[in-house]
């Protein structure tokens, strides 16, 4: 019964990410329309500003689904947009940072170096965060809270190596040691034995 229930909380999650998904697409498509038919003189921003909306939505949908690589995928081509059209300082490129660095972080398959890029890019959106929206914005919260995250991905990491490389550098010198415990035993066995044979 219990089993039954978190299937079907599962369905309906995947329904809700799938129909927020459409309805991102659908809104977009309407305000292209609208854009375009108004004939609006900053179109390019506009049409800029919904599609970095829909991408982000949907990067943040595939970090939802563990799907890491497809989100840094879309967030790759769309970051250099939004940053050309909109600027470093508007909110959709501080979350279009934000959700690239939960994509390095977050991946289980990442890097210390993508942690690295991670942990940079969240110090660096905080700091413009705190700059241009304030220290209490939400999305300044949100962004502080990922870099804290980030750090301690980064931190796990590091020591995961580190001990990785002590059990090695362990096994190692206990290896050698081993074997030349192996080779005075066969000295003296020898020893023994030629002893024996003279008597």
């Amino acid at each position: 019964m219990r089993r039954a229930r978190r299937v079907v909380f599962l369905l309906e999650r995947h329904k809700f990410v799938a129909l927020e998904v459409f309805y991102t697409f659908v809104r977009m498509i309407f305000a292209l329309f609208a854009v375009r038919l108004q004939n609006v003189p900053n179109y390019e921003r506009r049409a800029a500003e919904i599609f970095t909306v829909a991408a982000n939505n949907y990067a943040n949908t595939l970090i939802q689904f563990q799907r890491f690589e497809e989100a840094k995928s879309v967030l790759r081509k769309m970051m250099p947009v939004a940053q050309r059209v909109l600027g470093e300082n508007h909110q959709l490129t501080l979350k279009m940072r934000l959700s690239n660095a939960e994509a390095l972080y977050k991946d289980p398959t990442s890097t210390l170096d993508d942690l690295r890029e991670a942990v940079a890019t969240l110090d660096d959106t905080v700091r413009i965060a705190r700059r241009v929206l304030g220290s209490t914005h939400p999305l300044t919260s949100a962004i502080d809270w990922e870099l804290r995250g980030a750090r301690v991905a980064r931190l796990a990491s590091m020591s995961e190596m580190l001990a990785r490389d002590v059990f090695q550098t362990a096994r190692a010198k206990l290896a050698h040691t081993a074997l030349g415990a192996r080779s005075n035993i066969g000295r003296h066995e020898g020893r023994g034995r030629q002893g024996g044979s003279r008597s």
